[in-house]
């Protein structure tokens, strides 16, 4: 005998809820490192396409930068994308399901990885800063060859707009890392502008 709630009938009209989960194709290197490609140009309408494979936002590919620093490593979209300064490229992978702090892989350059926003950060990407906020990316997290916070970087790279665009986001004007706050490297580096703003 079949149990009751299988062979009741509703009585009246419900909500019916879908929850989707993400199911994403097994990918082939080329299909990456087209995804990659495409977000490091900032080519919207081409990473929109590959994206309705459905393909993981997530996926890294080795992406080689005319000199060989912290940016020729194993890169996401996503850091692709924000070390270039495609905002809405940014955007697009975030709303597929990019995770807003996946670092770049670790290589013999940078031991740790570097998050979306140190990458956008030391850029001087401040749109780019702006969406990964929203996203509510870590503001505070060293990452990158220099194990810096995104203010830290931003500081050391004289990106005032960045840095302003990150203390409006709450990031933490006293985070050391290392010896150095955002404060005392500003001075040591005279960026006056920055000063200003962290002191």
């Amino acid at each position: 005998m079949e149990p009751s709630w299988m062979t009741q009938k509703l009585q009246e009209a419900t909500d019916l809820q879908l929850i989707v989960l993400p199911c994403f194709i097994d990918a082939t290197d080329r299909q990456v490192k087209d995804l990659v490609s495409a977000a490091r140009e900032g080519l919207v309408s081409a990473v929109e396409e590959m994206l309705q494979r459905p393909q993981d936002p997530d996926q890294r590919t080795f992406v080689l930068e005319n000199m060989v620093n912290e940016l020729s490593c194993y890169q996401t979209p996503l850091g692709a994308a924000c070390s270039h300064g495609h905002a809405e490229v940014a955007r697009l992978l975030l709303f597929a399901g990019a995770s807003h702090n996946c670092r770049s892989h670790p290589n013999r350059y940078d031991p740790v990885g570097a998050t979306p926003l140190y990458l956008a950060s030391k850029g001087g990407h401040a749109e780019v800063v702006r969406v990964l906020l929203e996203a509510c990316a870590d503001k505070n997290t060293a990452s990158g060859m220099d194990a810096l916070s995104p203010l830290l970087v931003a500081t050391k790279n004289n990106r005032t707009e960045v840095a302003h665009v990150l203390l409006e986001g709450a990031a933490d004007a006293n985070k050391a890392c290392g010896e150095d706050t955002p404060l005392v490297m500003a001075i040591m580096l005279d960026r006056v502008d920055i000063t200003k703003l962290v002191d």
